[in-house]
C-alpha cells in the first residue's frame, strides 16, 4: 500500500453475491467476494470474458445491489463510516455527460463537474482545481479543445479528470485502454499508478494485459463470477504453477469456477495482501465505534440551489451551440402555424367572408337565409377545427421540447446522481431552461391565430389556456423522458401521446359514454379547446357556435384547474423517474 487517504477510507466486501433469476435456477454473476481496497493502492482485476469483472464493478460503484453479502467503507482503524465515500467510475464505453456533450470544451467539462460536486467553487477556484485535473491526465494543453477534436486516448483521459473532479475515494475504469495498442494501454496503466499513489486514491482497472501486472500491488482473479485468487502480482504464477501469467485463462478452463473457489479458500492464506488476514467471514462491526467522517475530510456537495444554477448555465450553454437543434425549434415555432395557414388559405377566406356576414341576430339569419346557414355551418366547423389545430401543434413542440431531455442524458445522471446529484436539482433546472419556450410557444401561437386567422376573442385567456396546454404536455413528456433510459424510446412514446390526444379529446373516434369520465381528464386538448373556444363568449363567433353545433363545454376555471392538475402530476412523474434506478444504478447508499 503506498499512502494513506485523508479524504476516503478503506473498501469491504464481505460475501459479495448477485444473484439473477433464471430457470430452472438462479444464476451467479458474482459469487460470495471477499476483498479490501485501501487507499494509494492500484489493483489489477483479471479473468476471461464473462467471468463476472464489470458486473464486480458495478456492484463497488453502486450500479448494482448484491444479492447477499455487504460492502462496508472503514476508516484504517476499522471502524464503519456513516458518510459514503465519493466514487468515480469509468465503464467501457466513453462518457457521454449529454447528447450534446462534444459542444463543451475539456475545461468546461471539468468545471462543471466541479461546480456539480464541490460546494463554495468560487470561479477563479474553479479555473485552477480544473487546470490541475487536466495536468493530472497529462491534457494540460488541450485544455481549450472539444471532445471531437481529441483522439480516442485523449478523451479517455478527459473522461478520467472528469471522474476525479470531487476528490473520490475509490476510481473504477473497466477496460479503459483495451481498444488501444500495448504501449498506450499501457501509458495509461502508468498514470493511473501516479494517481493512485499521489492521490492516496484506491484504484480498481479491469484489464486484459496479462505480461504487464508487475506495475499493480494486487491482482484479482475471477472465473465464472467467482474469486480465484487475489494477492501480489509476483504470487500468481506460483498459486497456478505457471510458467508466465499470460497462461491464466488456459488454466483456468482447466477447472469449475467453484473448486478454483474452494481451492483459493482453503489453500490461499498465504497469498492474500496483509490487510485481507484480518478478514473475517463472521467479524462483527463495532457499531458504538461508528463515526462521522468530519468535515474537512470529506467535500461538502453543493446545495440545491447552486446544483440547479450550474445545470441551467450548462443548458442554456448547450443550446446556443448547437444551432441544428436551436433551428428545429424555431421552425417548429414559426414554420408550423405558417405552414397550416398556407394549407388552409381558402377556408380563412372563407371565415372572414363568414364573420362580415354575422350581423344582427344569428339565429333569424339561419332560419331566413339558406346560403348563409351553410356558410355559418362551414365556419364554425373551421373555428373549431383551428382551436383544435393549435392544441395539436402545440402537442408536438411538446414531445420536441421534452422527448429527449433526460433520457438523452441519463447515464451521465445517474452517474452524477451517485455523485450527490439532487433529482430535485436535477429536475428544477429541466423545468426553468423548458419554460421560457413554453411560454414563447403558447404566446406565438395565441397571438398568431388572432392576428393572421382573425379570429376573435380575450387574446389573454387564448394565450394563458395555449400556454397551459403545451406546458401540461411538456411535463407529461418530459415524466416519459425521466422514466425511460434512452432518447429512442422516449421520443415514440412523446409522439403518441400528441397523436392519442385527438381521440382522448373526442374529436376523432369518441371513447364510449360508460368510459367518458375515466379518459376525459386525460385529454389535454379537450380542456385546451373548450377553454379556447370559451374565450369567445360575447362574440357572434361563439353565438354562431352555439346555435349551429351546440357544444357542452366545461367551465373554463374547470378547464385550467385541470391543465394545471396535469403539469403538477407530469413534474412529480418526473421527480419519481429521475429517483428511482433507470439502469439500475442504487438510489441509496448501501453498505453503510
Amino acid at each position: 500500500m503506498r499512502g494513506s487517504s485523508t479524504l476516503g477510507g478503506v473498501l469491504e466486501l464481505h460475501d459479495v453475491s448477485l444473484l439473477i433469476s433464471a430457470k430452472p435456477q438462479e444464476l451467479v454473476l458474482v459469487g460470495d467476494v471477499n476483498a479490501v481496497f485501501a487507499p494509494g493502492e492500484l489493483v489489477a482485476l483479471v479473468g476471461a470474458p464473462g467471468s463476472g469483472k464489470s458486473t464486480l464493478l458495478k456492484l463497488l460503484a453502486g450500479i448494482r445491489r448484491p444479492t447477499f453479502g455487504k460492502l462496508v467503507w472503514t476508516d484504517p482503524n476499522g471502524a464503519p463510516l456513516r458518510a459514503r465515500p465519493a466514487v468515480a467510475y469509468l465503464p467501457q464505453e466513453l462518457h457521454s455527460a449529454s447528447h450534446e456533450q462534444h459542444l463543451l470544451t475539456a475545461t468546461e467539462q471539468v468545471q462543471m463537474a466541479l461546480r456539480l460536486r464541490v460546494a463554495g467553487m468560487g470561479a477563479t477556484s474553479c479555473r485552477e482545481q480544473a487546470a490541475a485535473l487536466l495536468e493530472k491526465v497529462e491534457l494540460g494543453s488541450l485544455a481549450d479543445r472539444h471532445p471531437d477534436a481529441l483522439n480516442a486516448v485523449e478523451r479517455r483521459r478527459l473522461d478520467l479528470a472528469t471522474e476525479l473532479a470531487g476528490s473520490p475515494a475509490l476510481l473504477l475504469c473497466d477496460e479503459s485502454a483495451a481498444a488501444c495498442d500495448p504501449k498506450t494501454e499501457g501509458e495509461f496503466t502508468h498514470l493511473l499508478r501516479t494517481i493512485a499513489s499521489k492521490e492516496s486514491l484506491s484504484v480498481v482497472h479491469v484489464t486484459h494485459n496479462l505480461g504487464d501486472l508487475d506495475i499493480y500491488d494486487s491482482v484479482m482473479v475471477l472465473h465464472g463470477g467467482q474469486l480465484a485468487f487475489h494477492g501480489p502480482p509476483d504470487f500468481l504464477t506460483h498459486y497456478f504453477a505457471l510458467p508466465s501469467a499470460k497462461e491464466l485463462y488456459t488454466q483456468l478452463a482447466t477447472r469449475r469456477p467453484d473448486d478454483w473457489h474452494r481451492s483459493w479458500i482453503k489453500h490461499g492464506q498465504p497469498y492474500r495482501p496483509p490487510k485481507e488476514h484480518n478478514l473475517s467471514e463472521n467479524r462483527e462491526e463495532p457499531a458504538p465505534s461508528a463515526r462521522e467522517v468530519k468535515p474537512e475530510q470529506l467535500p461538502r456537495v453543493p446545495g440545491a440551489f447552486s446544483q440547479c444554477s450550474t445545470l441551467l448555465q450548462r443548458r442554456w450553454l448547450l443550446a446556443w451551440r448547437n444551432p441544428p437543434v436551436l433551428g428545429m425549434q424555431l421552425a417548429l415555432l414559426f414554420g408550423l402555424p405558417w405552414a397550416a395557414a398556407f394549407f388552409a388559405t381558402g377556408d380563412l377566406t372563407r371565415l372572414q367572408e363568414f364573420s362580415q356576414q354575422l350581423k344582427g341576430n344569428v339565429a333569424e339569419q339561419l332560419k331566413e337565409n339558406a346560403v348563409f346557414a351553410v356558410n355559418a355551418s362551414h365556419g364554425v366547423g373551421l373555428v373549431a377545427g383551428l382551436a383544435m389545430a393549435q392544441a395539436l401543434l402545440l402537442a408536438f413542440m411538446a414531445s420536441q421540447n421534452a422527448a429527449r431531455e433526460i433520457s438523452g442524458e441519463r447515464m451521465a445522471f445517474e452517474r452524477e446522481k451517485q455523485r450527490g446529484l439532487r433529482p430535485l436539482a436535477y429536475v428544477a433546472s429541466k423545468v426553468l431552461f423548458l419554460f421560457p419556450w413554453v411560454l414563447v410557444q403558447g404566446a406565438w401561437m395565441g397571438w398568431y391565430v388572432q392576428t393572421v386567422c382573425r379570429l376573435p376573442g380575450q387574446l389573454w385567456m387564448q394565450i394563458a389556456v395555449l400556454t397551459l396546454v403545451n406546458a401540461a404536455l411538456t411535463s407529461l413528456c418530459l415524466a416519459v423522458s425521466s422514466l425511460t433510459r434512452t432518447s429512442w424510446r422516449s421520443l415514440p412514446v412523446c409522439l403518441c401521446i400528441a397523436v392519442l390526444q385527438l381521440p382522448l379529446s373526442g374529436a376523432v373516434l369518441s371513447p364510449p359514454e360508460t368510459l367518458s369520465w375515466i379518459v376525459r381528464p386525460l385529454g389535454t386538448l379537450y380542456w385546451g379547446a373548450s377553454a379556447y373556444l370559451q374565450s369567445m363568449q360575447g362574440t357572434r363567433f361563439y353565438e354562431a357556435l352555439q346555435v349551429v353545433t351546440p357544444l357542452t363545454l366545461s367551465p373554463p376555471f374547470l378547464c385550467m384547474l385541470i391543465l394545471s392538475s396535469q403539469i403538477v402530476l407530469g413534474l412529480l412523474l418526473t421527480l419519481f423517474g429521475c429517483k428511482i434506478a433507470r439502469l439500475g444504478v442504487a438510489w441509496k447508499p448501501y453498505g453503510i
